[in-house]
């Protein structure tokens, strides 16, 4: 009797880091070997805390940016990974850079 076992994946720990690069932020998305940069600027909202990711230009087309909006129930991002699974990287890393205290409080208005 052959018996064939399905092996299970592990996801790969992600990390978040906020780097001061210039008069820049950059957010850094490592997820196993890979990361990915973007620069992070923060946008002016009615209601939450918004942000547009600018995804580094690697050359080979127009850039790409994700606007993000932290506000509860109401948190989105515009990437298709939230779009169709209803959550993300960059929302799950902008809330636990808030959560930690790494990222700058909101700027007054």
């Amino acid at each position: 009797m052959t018996t064939t076992t399905k092996k299970t994946r592990r996801p790969e720990a992600r990390l978040a880091r906020l780097m001061q690069v210039g008069a820049s932020q950059v957010l850094a998305l490592t997820k196993g070997k890979d990361t990915t940069f973007y620069r992070l600027e923060e946008l002016s909202t009615s209601y939450g805390r918004g942000f547009r990711l600018h995804k580094a230009d690697k050359g080979d087309g127009p850039e790409d940016h994700y606007d993000v909006m932290l506000d509860g129930a109401r948190t989105s991002c515009e990437c298709l990974g939230n779009l169709k699974h209803n959550h993300c990287k960059h929302v799950e890393s902008l809330q636990a850079l808030v959560k930690s205290g790494k990222l700058p409080p909101a700027p007054k208005s």
